[in-house]
């Protein structure tokens, strides 16, 4: 498969299909869900928010900047600013349920509001991976429609991936599940 060999996404794809192959072995169901959510994020690019909250954060850096100048670079203070000037700086790139989201923004063979449900469900899949990771806890109806619902998202994922990839005359490639 060419998109395996790409450079610029090989990697990715490889350990997004590596993630959902494990999560078919996987016995307990919150470790496939979690899985599939992970195989979500590996195919998740960084991308920048927009150019207004770009320059608030470029603000907020450079207070923290003027901020960290007034104390030693040992003090508890000055390595508290640091450690805040890093997570601001991280401020600038969209959040990871959005760059899940942004996977199904350029789906082709997809209809406008199709691909703005595909990213609702997907923000909801990656929100209720949250609330498992976070709460410890993800009622087992849930725990299971979203499992079912995130095995679709990466199947849909990994097989429009095979498309674009554009393989050979009479190779056919199913991703299956």
């Amino acid at each position: 498969m060419r998109f395996l060999i790409d450079p610029t996404k090989g990697e990715k794809y490889r350990t997004a299909l590596e993630l959902y192959a494990a999560h078919f072995n996987e016995r307990q169901a919150r470790v496939r869900f979690l899985l599939l959510v992970i195989a979500m994020e590996a195919l998740a690019v960084a991308s920048p928010k927009e150019q207004l909250a770009l320059d608030l954060v470029d603000r907020w850096s450079a207070e923290l900047i003027d901020e960290m100048a007034k104390y030693e670079t040992t003090s508890s203070e000055y390595k508290t600013l640091n450690s805040l000037s890093g997570q601001v700086r991280r401020l600038k790139e969209k959040s990871i349920g959005a760059q899940i989201a942004d996977l199904f923004e350029n789906l082709s063979d997809v209809s406008a509001d199709e691909r703005k449900k595909l990213q609702r469900r997907a923000k909801d899949v990656y929100n209720a991976r949250s609330k498992l990771i976070h709460d410890g806890y993800l009622p087992l109806g849930e725990l299971r429609s979203f499992e079912t619902e995130a095995r679709k998202l990466v199947k849909l994922l990994l097989g429009a991936a095979v498309t674009r990839s554009n393989p050979p005359a009479g190779v056919s490639i199913e991703i299956s599940g």
